[in-house]
């Protein structure tokens, strides 16, 4: 019986970091179903304490955080420092939770020095 790892993000963020990040999660687990579901960064909230989803992408300038857990994935100095990589408290402790939010942190890194690298061209 195969599980589903549900991924929730706002459009744009949700365009460039979750496919790659469905594909690396697809290689390493390929039993796992992923979703995606496309919302605005309060309903990504919503849907992870409904358990609709188990990651999020969302701007977390005006979102209460708790009982969400917030893991910054992009540096102080970078446009995207308010996008942060959330699920519900305790979630990361899932081996397939933990490995999204790592590759959700990998795939911003990359995606941020390709968009240094065409900022300089």
């Amino acid at each position: 019986m195969s599980r589903t790892l549900g991924l929730c993000g706002f459009s744009t963020a949700a365009s460039f970091l979750l496919p790659p990040t469905m594909r690396v999660l697809d290689e390493r687990f390929p039993q796992l179903q992923t979703q995606t579901i496309e919302a605005e960064p309060g309903k990504c909230f919503d849907d992870l304490l409904s358990g609709d989803a188990d990651v999020g992408i969302a701007d977390t300038r005006s979102q209460e955080l708790h009982p969400v857990r917030g893991i910054p994935i992009s540096g102080d100095n970078s446009p995207s420092r308010h996008i942060t990589a959330v699920t519900r408290t305790g979630a990361d402790a899932r081996e397939t939770v933990a490995f999204a939010l790592e590759t959700l942190s990998i795939e911003t890194k990359h995606l941020m020095s390709r968009l240094r690298a065409d900022l300089r061209d």
